[in-house]
């Protein structure tokens, strides 16, 4: 049986031994009653000694009519009615509402970037430079074509501060400068990790170009709901660098898709089927667990829309897409000028797709 409370005890073996133990009575005995003297004057003893420890165990209750709580209304974070005698206590859990994760940051490989440009060059054979010739042939030589790529780094800052008052009134709370480079920390890779999705120097001079406006050669407008036709469509492309098949131009080998939540879940329901047996997932980086299409991991960003006819899907070559980073993360520390710490965050860099017509993407899905 349960203990039932009642003023701090409960009905249990414990409250009768709290209750008539400490009178020193037995189970069963007579305490109370009777019409001999005797008894009369024992049970009146132990009725006066029962009432004293039934008085020190009740405790009142004091209602929201009292001034234990405000009056009017009970108590919220937006109500004003704040009890006057009953503390209150805030949990140190903060939960960021804005906090999204970031896994493109966390997944392309770095590249340790020296000076304000990553330049590198490419190489293409000659249409002519090599085949079957008769005896005794001519030996012409050809030129291969080289060509030289530039990326300009960019520069991405948070700025916080933390005023005197609010770090001293904030103690034993909650540590409010590290709390505010946390929370700038959060916002800076979600910076990025959007800018690697969709920035575009066209429409922001000072960011970097991203997925969407690198990959140009294989681009496919489905205009429709993803199905698996257009995946494995998208990933020849990527495969042999161009949409249509040439002998002279050679392809990527992708080893991962992206693709924003609901189209992940559309993927899903058509790889439904192969759920139930074998379940097509596969382990990445750091035991990351993802959805598998023909050996190629699948997730999911949360800085790609849901919107119909808005969403995408990017089939990628890490080893020629990669995050140049010029300065990682680092923080510093601004001039004292006020009551005040003030700091910011920043981080140089670009996104690097050095062959893009070794990825591709399928766009306006429904």
């Amino acid at each position: 049986m349960s203990n039932a409370s009642f003023g701090g005890g409960s009905y249990s073996k414990s409250y009768f031994d709290k209750t008539f133990g400490d009178m020193q009575v037995q189970e069963e005995q007579e305490y109370a009653g009777g019409i001999e003297k005797y008894n009369y004057e024992y049970s009146t003893k132990n009725i006066e000694s029962f009432n004293k420890n039934i008085a020190n165990m009740i405790l009142k209750e004091r209602g929201t009519a009292t001034s234990e709580s405000a009056t009017g209304t009970d108590y919220s974070t937006t109500s004003g009615s704040v009890p006057t005698l009953i503390p209150i206590w805030v949990s140190p859990d903060i939960i960021n509402l804005s906090r999204k994760e970031t896994p493109l940051y966390e997944l392309l490989p770095k590249v340790a970037i020296r000076g304000k440009f990553y330049d590198w060059n490419t190489a293409q054979f000659a249409s002519t430079n090599a085949g079957f010739k008769p005896e005794d042939a001519s030996l012409p030589d050809y030129d291969d074509t080289y060509a030289r790529n530039s990326i300009q780094m960019k520069y991405a800052y948070a700025v916080g501060r933390v005023t005197g008052p609010m770090q001293i009134a904030s103690r034993g709370y909650i540590d409010m400068e590290r709390q505010e480079i946390m929370m700038k920390s959060r916002a800076l890779l979600q910076t990025i990790e959007n800018e690697i999705i969709n920035g575009a120097t066209a429409t922001d001079a000072n960011g970097f170009n991203g997925l969407t406006a690198s990959i140009t050669t294989n681009s496919t407008t489905q205009s429709a709901a993803i199905n698996i036709s257009a995946i494995r469509t998208s990933i020849l492309h990527a495969r042999q660098g161009a949409e249509t098949y040439a002998v002279a131009t050679a392809g990527g080998n992708p080893n991962l898709i992206v693709t924003d939540l609901q189209t992940l879940d559309d993927i899903k329901a058509l790889l439904q089927a192969y759920l139930r047996y074998n379940g097509p997932m596969m382990s990445i980086a750091w035991g990351l667990r993802a959805v598998e299409f023909e050996g190629i991991p699948i997730i999911s960003s949360k800085f790609m829309t849901t919107t119909t006819t808005s969403k995408s899907l990017f089939v990628l070559d890490t080893s020629v897409v990669k995050l140049g980073v010029a300065l990682d993360i680092t923080m510093e520390r601004l001039a004292k000028t006020n009551d005040s710490n003030k700091f910011y965050l920043k981080w140089y860099g670009a996104l690097l797709v050095l062959v893009e017509n070794w990825c591709s993407k399928i766009i306006t899905i429904t």
